[in-house]
């Protein structure tokens, strides 16, 4: 029930704004760590950004990542996981701009997309910018080594969801393996990254551990591993909610993308 009022397409859900009251200054934080890495002096790109962040969509990745810091600090949001909440929703945002340019989507969020209106050079070297600004936020952080593991796996998952659900585009379908894999590639490893980066921030060194040697971007802890295997089956379900409201309110919306 949660999950299900939190991405409603109706964007001003009451659930929603009781949990941005409820953030309150991190919230704030939230927003101008965003607006302040994003500024550029060229006026192009400046303007583009501004209008990006005015037709902001829901910004769910940055709200669960702050109640997740949130509850793993037991006050407010520590800063590092405030500046990861920040990037994993611009990283967001630059995949969705990329996303239009792939799907020649003239809208987005009853908008015209940036590839409408500027064309898919201008678009994909906004959502270029986008990204290189959440990368720079993520060296900010404290911990910057284990989260740079976690988001650079986040952007192999991306393209490697996008690749997949293109693959499947011009063959015979999608079939419920690949539909789920596309899920987890492009939509519940961003929600996971945002988590599991906030959670560093304040998880204690004898839970938290030494970074794992093998593939995974989480540490050894068996505290540790647990709470991955809870993580994902949440972050799924919400993934999967997500994107079936998201094509009811879009058609035009591609599997995989949120608003």
């Amino acid at each position: 029930m949660f999950f299900a009022r939190l991405v409603c397409c109706d964007n001003k859900g009451m659930l929603r704004d009781e949990i941005i009251g409820f953030l309150g200054e991190d919230w704030v934080a939230l927003n101008g760590y965003i607006k302040d890495s994003l500024f550029s002096d060229i006026p192009l790109l400046q303007e583009v950004n501004e209008d990006i962040l005015v037709h902001s969509g829901k910004m769910l990745r940055p709200i669960v990542a702050l109640l997740v810091a949130r509850m793993i600090s037991g006050t407010t949001a520590p800063d590092d996981s405030i500046r990861v909440a920040a990037a994993t929703e611009m990283l967001h945002n630059a995949t969705l701009l990329h996303d239009d340019v792939a799907d020649e989507s003239p809208t987005r969020r009853g908008e015209p997309t940036l590839f409408s209106k500027i064309g898919p050079s201008g678009a994909v070297l906004v959502g270029d910018f986008w990204l290189a600004t959440a990368m720079e936020l993520t060296i900010s952080y404290s911990k910057r080594d284990s989260v740079a593991k976690i988001f650079s796996k986040a952007m192999t998952n991306l393209a490697e969801g996008e690749m997949l659900q293109l693959q499947n585009a011009s063959g015979n379908g999608t079939n419920k393996e690949d539909y789920f894999r596309i899920i987890y590639c492009k939509t519940a490893s961003l929600f996971e990254t945002a988590c599991l980066s906030a959670m560093r921030s304040k998880m204690p060194s004898s839970i938290s551990g030494p970074a794992s040697t093998s593939s995974s971007v989480m540490p050894s802890s068996p505290v540790w591993r647990w709470m991955d295997s809870a993580l994902l089956v949440a972050v799924s379900a919400l993934a999967i909610s997500s994107t079936l409201r998201s094509r009811d309110c879009d058609s035009s919306e591609s599997v995989g993308s949120l608003p």
